[in-house]
C-alpha cells in the first residue's frame, strides 16, 4: 500500500507523539512504499529521540508511530537505511526511508512493510546502495542516432522513420556478416566482449544490443562452428557435380605454440566451369608427422566430404614423410603413387635459392640458427656464412637500437641533399628471417639501397674503436691492457665494395626464382599462368 500525507496537517496533539512507553524498544524494522511531502513546520514535540528512531520528525508523520513491539526482529539490510512506523490504530507497518526523510526531500518515500522488494528498489536505484553495500556509479545510457538526430516517437512522421530504421535490422543477416568478420579478419572472439565495441554497436542501431546479436567469446565460437556444419553439405554437393577430378594439396606445419597442424586444400573445376579452391580441414596431428600419420588424416577428411572415387592429383613438398603418405593412400583409394604425385614447384624453388645462398647443407645451417646460443656466438655464425652474414648483423644491429634507427634516417636525409633528389623518402632495414630465401632477398634489396647510410653507421664504431684502440696502445707501442672495452662486434662486420658486389651477384641469381615464385602464387580465374589443374 503506497500512501502521501500532508505535512501541513496540524501535528500539536500529543496523540500523535509516541508515547515514552516504547521508549525502550531497539530500531529493527520493516515496511514498504508511501510518499510524503516534507514541507510541514517543525515542532518541539521531535526534539525527543527513541532507539532506532534517531533524527526523525515526527511533525512530518502526522498519524503514525514508532512500531508496537515484535517477538522477532527486523533483519533485512535494508532495516539500517530506514525507519519502522506504524501507522496508529490499524497495526499497519511502513519501512520510511531515513536518507530522503532527514533531508526533508519533497517526497517522503514511505513502503509497505509487508515486502522489502520495494525499498530494496528505492535504495539501489535512487541512493545507489544495496546489500553489498555502496554500488559502482551508474552508467550513463548510450546515446543512439535517434538522439543524434532527436527524433521524436511521439510524431507521427519521427515515429514512422524510427520504425522504418527499426524493421530494417536482420538479426540473422547481421549473425551471418559477423561470423564472417571474425572468421576472415581473424578477429580473437574475446575482442566481441569489449565495452568499446558493444557501444560502437549500440550506437549505430540499438536493435544490435536489444536483439541479443552481440555473443560472448564461446557463443562466437559456437556460431562459426554451427556455420561450418552447416556449409559441409554445400561444398559436398558441389565437390560431387565438379567437372573435373578433386586435385588435393595439403601441408602439415607447427603453430607458434607448437601445435601440429595439417592444412588440406582442394582444386576443381565446378559444374559451370569455374576454377574453385577450398580449405577443407586443418585438423591437429597428434604424435609425428610420419607418412603413416599424415595418411590417416588425410584420409579421413576425403571421406569425410565424399570423394574418394573422384581423386586427382596430390601436390606436396619434397619430404619423405609425404612420399610415404601418398603411397599409402593409393593403397587404400587404389592409384599408382607415380602417377598422382605432383611436387610443389615453389618448394623446389626454395630449396634451389636456399643452397645458393647457404650452402648445401642449409638445413643443418637453419638449426644451428634456431639452437638457443648467446648472442656473440650467433653472429660469428652468421658472419661465416660471408656478406650476407655480414649484412644480416649490420641490419639486425640496427634493429636493435632507436638511436641506430633514427641516425639511419638522418643520414639518408644528408644523402637525398646532397644529390638533390625529388624524392626524399627514407626507409627502415628489413630484417630477414632466419633462413627463408625471400626474406633473405628482400633483406639484401633494401640493405643495397641503403648501403651509403649503412657504411656510414658501422664506419662511425670502426673509428672510435680504432682511436679507442690507439689511446691505450700509444699508437700501438703498447700491448693492450687487460681491463679495457670489449670490442664492438659490428667492427668486425664492415662491408667492403667487394662484399657488396657479391650481394649484387646473390640479387641478379635471385630475380628468376622471385619472378617464378611470383607467377606460381594466387589464385587464376582465366587460366593464364598458374593454372595447374
Amino acid at each position: 500500500m503506497a500512501q502521501s500525507l500532508n505535512a501541513d496537517r496540524p501535528s500539536a496533539a500529543l496523540s500523535i507523539i509516541p508515547s515514552t512507553a516504547h521508549s525502550g524498544l531497539d530500531g529493527s524494522a520493516d515496511s514498504n512504499s508511501s510518499e510524503l511531502n516534507g514541507d510541514g513546520p517543525t515542532a518541539t514535540s521531535s526534539s525527543v529521540d527513541y532507539t532506532g528512531y534517531e533524527g526523525i520528525n515526527w511533525n512530518l508523520l502526522s498519524g503514525y508511530s514508532i512500531r508496537k513491539h515484535r517477538r522477532r526482529p527486523r533483519t533485512g539490510w535494508v532495516w539500517e537505511h530506514g525507519f519502522d512506523v506504524e501507522k496508529d490504530g490499524s497495526g499497519h507497518r511502513f519501512w520510511l526511508c531515513k536518507e530522503c526523510h532527514q533531508k526533508k526531500a519533497t517526497i517522503t518515500h514511505m513502503y509497505d512493510a509487508a515486502s522489502t522488494s520495494q525499498a530494496n528498489s528505492h535504495m539501489e536505484d535512487i541512493h545507489r546502495i544495496n546489500k553489498d553495500g555502496p554500488m559502482p556509479p551508474q552508467r550513463k545510457r548510450q546515446r543512439t542516432l535517434f538522439d543524434v538526430v532527436d527524433l521524436d516517437s511521439h510524431q507521427p512522421k519521427d515515429q514512422a522513420l524510427m520504425n522504418a530504421f527499426i524493421a530494417s535490422f536482420d538479426p540473422i543477416h547481421f549473425r551471418h556478416l559477423l561470423i564472417r568478420w571474425v572468421a576472415c579478419d581473424n578477429v580473437p572472439f574475446h575482442k566481441l566482449e569489449s565495452p568499446y565495441f558493444r557501444d560502437l554497436m549500440g550506437y549505430a542501431n540499438s536493435a544490435i544490443v536489444e536483439s541479443g546479436s552481440l555473443p560472448t567469446h564461446s557463443t562466437i565460437r559456437e556460431w562459426i562452428v554451427r556455420s561450418f556444419n552447416r556449409h559441409k553439405g554445400v561444398v559436398t554437393e558441389l565437390l560431387g557435380r565438379s567437372l573435373s577430378r578433386i586435385n588435393v594439396s595439403f601441408d602439415a606445419w607447427s603453430s607458434r605454440r607448437f601445435t601440429s597442424l595439417l592444412g588440406l586444400t582442394v582444386h576443381f573445376l565446378d559444374d559451370e566451369g569455374k576454377f574453385c579452391t577450398f580449405l577443407l580441414g586443418l585438423p591437429q596431428i597428434e604424435g609425428r608427422h610420419s607418412g603413416e600419420n599424415l595418411a590417416d588424416r588425410v584420409s579421413e577428411i576425403i571421406h569425410e566430404y565424399g570423394f574418394e572415387n573422384r581423386i586427382g592429383y596430390f601436390v606436396t613438398d619434397n619430404a619423405e614423410s609425404n612420399d610415404t603418405c601418398i603411397e599409402d593412400l593409393g593403397v587404400e583409394l587404389g592409384f599408382n603413387k607415380q602417377h598422382r604425385r605432383l611436387r610443389c614447384c615453389g618448394h623446389i624453388i626454395n630449396l634451389v635459392a636456399r643452397s645458393i645462398l647457404f650452402g648445401t647443407d642449409a638445413d643443418a645451417f637453419e638449426e644451428d640458427c634456431r639452437a638457443d646460443k648467446e648472442v656473440q656466438d650467433e653472429i660469428k655464425l652468421w658472419r661465416s656464412k660471408g656478406p650476407i652474414g655480414k649484412l644480416h648483423n649490420i641490419v639486425h644491429w640496427v634493429q636493435r637500437s632507436g638511436q641506430r634507427i633514427e641516425k639511419l634516417h638522418k643520414l639518408q636525409l644528408i644523402e637525398n641533399t646532397a644529390l638533390n633528389l625529388e624524392d626524399r623518402t627514407t626507409y627502415n632495414v628489413v630484417a630477414d628471417n632466419a633462413t627463408r630465401w625471400n626474406s633473405s632477398e628482400a633483406m639484401m634489396e633494401r640493405g643495397y639501397l641503403l648501403r651509403n647510410a649503412l657504411d656510414s653507421l658501422v664506419q662511425a664504431e670502426v673509428t672510435e674503436w680504432n682511436h679507442y684502440v690507439a689511446r691505450r696502445t700509444q699508437n700501438g707501442t703498447k700491448a693492450m691492457p687487460k681491463k679495457s672495452r670489449t670490442k664492438p662486434t659490428i667492427v668486425d662486420d664492415k662491408m667492403s665494395a667487394e662484399d657488396w658486389s657479391v650481394i649484387v651477384e646473390y640479387l641478379a641469381i635471385l630475380k628468376p626464382l622471385k619472378i617464378a615464385t611470383k607467377r606460381l602464387e594466387g589464385r587464376p580465374e582465366e587460366g593464364k599462368l598458374n593454372l595447374a589443374f
